[in-house]
């Protein structure tokens, strides 16, 4: 993986392209996001609280349309105390095992505390596409969710998620 960091990454659509690090981090230096040879994004880092997440791997498509990383973070030291809530902005997707995950966040929950999960459906919902372009998508979303690695379909999920963890969905709603 610490070879993966260090390799740089370039991601390419027409006049605009992306070169960053095996995490995707941006940082600052020959990489970055330009559009018709002007750099329009200088430095961008992941991190989680103060820390920067560890990179499993990394892997550009081909035709370097598609970046895929899969980062992780060590487990949470315990808190001392029950916290009020969770807000989880984007994460659930990356959770084969989510309602198993939301259990164990309840367990650092008050009573009476609360969880606000945030996620996006049909990542690859664009339109218009051809046809062949919508099988490749699909194929893809689809084979992520077989192999672990995403579920692009979870926002409609979020729910059931929750309901089977133990949680009482009070709001939900689709932008």
């Amino acid at each position: 993986a610490a070879a993966t960091l260090f390799s740089s990454y370039v991601l390419k659509d027409g006049d605009t392209f992306l070169i960053a690090n095996g995490s995707g981090d941006v940082i600052g230096e020959g990489d970055g996001q330009f559009h018709n040879d002007t750099r329009i994004l200088s430095r961008f880092r992941l991190t989680l609280g103060d820390t920067a997440p560890a990179l499993l791997s990394s892997l550009v498509s081909r035709d370097n349309v598609f970046f895929v990383v899969h980062l992780t973070n060590r487990a949470l030291p315990p808190l001392g105390f029950e916290a009020d809530g969770i807000w989880c902005s984007f994460v659930a997707a990356y959770f084969v095992d989510l309602h198993e995950t939301l259990a164990r966040w309840a367990a650092l929950l008050r009573p009476g505390g609360w969880i606000a999960l945030t996620e996006i459906d049909g990542f690859f919902a664009h339109e218009p596409v051809s046809p062949r372009t919508r099988g490749l998508l699909d194929a893809y979303a689809d084979d992520a969710l077989a192999a672990g690695r995403y579920d692009f379909r979870m926002g409609r999920k979020l729910e059931g998620h929750l309901e089977r963890a133990g949680f009482i969905v009070e709001r939900s709603f689709d932008l």
